[in-house]
């Protein structure tokens, strides 16, 4: 077992990366399924964020990007950023529970 497995910093984690996972692989299955996403996806494009929304988006997917490149500073990436670990795992759900802020989430990690 490596060390990062063993931490605390890792068991107060795992919860958040694990759903940030399974929200980021969706969910698979047939046609329908397909069909589901494309109706999900026009509608969700047709939504603009407001400027509060965006900057939680932002601030959310920013500090996805510095975990995922520097897991092991996951506390003081969180306090760089003026956050608690429950204050951003309270984020990462408020993000996806919504489908337009999920979408929005997607594409802001992606660039």
């Amino acid at each position: 077992m490596t060390i990062l497995a063993k931490s605390s910093v890792w068991r107060q984690s795992a919860p958040v990366i694990l759903l940030v996972l399974v929200f980021l692989s969706g969910c698979g299955g047939g046609e329908s399924a397909e069909q589901t996403t494309e109706n999900q996806d026009a509608q969700v494009e047709t939504t603009a964020l407001t400027q509060a929304q965006d900057t939680l988006v932002q601030q959310a997917a920013t500090v996805a990007n510095a975990i995922e490149k520097t897991p092991e500073d996951y506390m003081k990436i969180l306090s760089d950023n003026g956050l608690t670990s429950d204050e951003y795992k309270a984020l990462v759900y408020q993000i996806a529970a919504d489908p337009v802020l999920a979408r929005a989430y997607q594409e802001a990690r992606q660039r």
